[in-house]
């Protein structure tokens, strides 16, 4: 009744299910040879690419604005954008630098841009922002426009935090990426074991509490069989994360129109979110169908001839 905690429900779901994952393809190291070379990358490198990355960064940041698209999604479209108006599509996928730059672009665009939905609305963009907007609300802050004007300088210690940790994590990360390069050359043998024991400490450390390891490991279970069948496990845990913040808001709504559900279509906002959601079901389903009508057309043509 009180809901699944959110801590060890991130642990199941991202840090043992992939320890599954791993363990299931048996692999002895996770790289063959761990090796970084001393060979440098200058802004002459990105040169070539800069239309690329510019185009591809701005499409991660509008995918990024999205709830729930994520990083792949953007490099997919940025890949798909930099072949159409490349004059060698059939090289990308077959090591072409462009393809690369574009994914990569798209995928960072998208990093940043996911905060928009996260601080504005309280809807996470993607895994990351979930897991951000987890730690605010344990911290007693409610993400949305009321956070702006309650806790305004807050927001910007946060805006401010990111750009700082992303100038340290240059100067880290060129002082230490040789060192960082060694765990791949540790045996999964023994990484994989330490990184469990470490998920369920972290586990039962949240509330001192069995329950809450019992509920790590079930949701490492279910992360790792629910893609085998298909399914996402992010609506899963965007779902954990707002479905306290749904009931909330569903009552007090509920309470201010004396139990009618007619606030919901009298209000413009609630109705074009309304309408989004069942454009979301519909759609897919309609194309489900013509898909399906097409193909069964054109195997019927195919008999016939």
């Amino acid at each position: 009744m009180a809901g699944v905690s959110l801590i060890p429900a991130l642990l199941g779901l991202f840090a043992i299910s992939e320890i599954l994952k791993q363990t299931q393809q048996g692999t002895g190291k996770l790289s063959v040879t761990g090796k970084v070379d001393d060979q440098g990358f200058t802004w002459r490198n990105v040169i070539p690419f800069r239309k690329t990355i510019l185009k591809s960064s701005l499409i991660g940041v509008i995918i990024g604005a999205i709830p729930g698209t994520g990083g792949s999604i953007s490099s997919f479209l940025a890949v798909n954008e930099a072949r159409r108006v490349s004059k060698d599509p059939d090289s990308y996928g077959k090591g072409n630098l462009d393809g690369v730059a574009a994914s990569e672009a798209g995928n960072n665009g998208t990093t940043g841009a996911t905060l928009i939905p996260m601080m504005t609305l309280g809807i996470p963009g993607d895994v990351v922002t979930a897991v951000l907007l987890g730690a605010l609300l344990i911290q007693g802050l409610q993400p949305g426009p009321q956070l702006f004007q309650n806790h305004g300088g807050l927001v910007y210690t946060i805006m401010i935090g990111f750009i700082l940790v992303n100038i340290i994590m240059f100067f880290v990360a060129k002082l230490a990426i040789k060192q960082f390069a060694k765990i791949s050359q540790v045996p999964a043998t023994v990484l994989f074991p330490i990184v469990l024991m470490c998920c369920l400490v972290g586990a039962y450390a949240y509330d001192n509490s069995m329950r809450s390891v019992w509920f790590a490991l079930f949701f490492g279970i279910v992360g790792y069989v629910l893609p085998k069948f298909g399914y996402s496990v992010i609506p899963m845990l965007i779902g954990i994360i707002l479905g306290p913040l749904a009931e909330t808001s569903l009552r007090r709504s509920l309470v201010l129109s004396n139990e009618s559900l007619l606030i919901f279509f009298q209000r413009p906002i609630s109705l074009f979110f309304i309408i989004l959601i069942v454009l979301s079901i519909v759609v897919p389903l309609f194309k489900k169908y013509r898909d399906k009508r097409v193909e069964r057309e054109q195997s019927t043509t195919t008999i016939s001839k």
